[in-house]
């Protein structure tokens, strides 16, 4: 059996198996700082950098309607897009570097129940 370079972490496995009941499926292999769900056309990234520190965030697609998201769920942010390499699925603009880079939108969840409401409103 092949070795997984980026084993998930508790949190992690949690968070997969959460975004699998809303239909999410992760669509790639996770990378060192990513993983990438998708549900049809929409595309949510997991900040693994983060969840290392038992924070839930996410990248959400530049153009996803704000007004979608649950307003009682307690969800942090946005406060602006923000770059970052390796979301491959969002588009890419020039930020202050000599090529551009992806971009989105950062959401913080408080909790796994936040975090499945956000996931229900995405679909």
């Amino acid at each position: 059996m092949a070795k997984e370079h980026h084993p998930l972490t508790e949190l992690e496995v949690r968070l997969v198996a959460l975004a699998k009941e809303h239909n999410f499926s992760l669509n790639r292999e996770p990378v060192q700082y990513y993983c990438e769900f998708v549900h049809g056309d929409t595309a949510v990234y997991l900040d693994r950098q983060r969840t290392k520190r038992d924070i839930i965030a996410v990248f959400l697609h530049p153009e996803t309607d704000l007004d979608r998201l649950p307003q009682d769920a307690g969800l942090g942010g946005p406060g602006g897009i923000r770059h970052a390499e390796g979301l491959r699925l969002f588009p890419k603009k020039f930020n202050k570097g000599k090529r551009p880079s992806s971009y989105g939108y950062p959401i913080i969840c408080p909790d796994l129940t936040a975090f499945g409401r956000l996931l229900a409103s995405l679909t």
